[in-house]
C-alpha cells in the first residue's frame, strides 16, 4: 500500500466519520425540537393550574350544594316523620280513651259494677 492508498482510505474513513456525526447532529437537533415543540413554559403552567385549581373549586361548591340540599331533604324527612310519630301516638291515645269510654258505658247498661 503506497501513501496515496492510505491517504484515500483516511479520508474516506473520515468523510464516514463526518457523516455520521452530522446524522446524530441532525437527529439531536430534531429531538431538541420535538421537545421544544412538546414544552411547556413556566406562565403557561401557571395559568393552567390556576384554571385547574379554578374547575377543582367550582365542583367542590356544587358537590357542597348537593350535599346541603340532601342535608335540607333529610332534616324536612325527619321533622315530618317525627310530627307524624306524634300524630300517631295521639290518635291512639284518643282512640285508647274513646274505647274506656265506650266500654265503661256499656258496662254501665249492663249493670257491671265498675271497676
Amino acid at each position: 500500500m503506497n501513501d496515496l492508498d492510505g491517504w484515500k482510505a483516511f479520508q474516506l474513513a473520515s468523510t464516514f466519520v463526518v457523516g455520521i456525526l452530522a446524522w446524530l447532529g441532525k437527529r439531536a437537533v430534531d429531538k431538541i425540537e420535538r421537545l421544544q415543540d412538546n414544552s411547556v413554559t413556566r406562565s403557561e403552567l401557571k395559568e393552567n393550574m390556576a384554571l385547574m385549581r379554578e374547575e377543582r373549586q367550582s365542583m367542590h361548591q356544587e358537590n357542597q350544594n348537593h350535599l346541603d340540599r340532601i342535608e335540607k331533604i333529610i332534616g324536612e324527612n325527619e321533622q315530618r316523620d317525627s310530627q307524624t310519630r306524634h300524630d300517631i301516638r295521639e290518635t291512639v291515645h284518643a282512640m285508647s280513651l274513646q274505647l274506656a269510654v265506650l266500654t265503661t258505658e256499656r258496662r254501665r247498661q249492663r249493670g257491671d259494677p265498675p271497676r
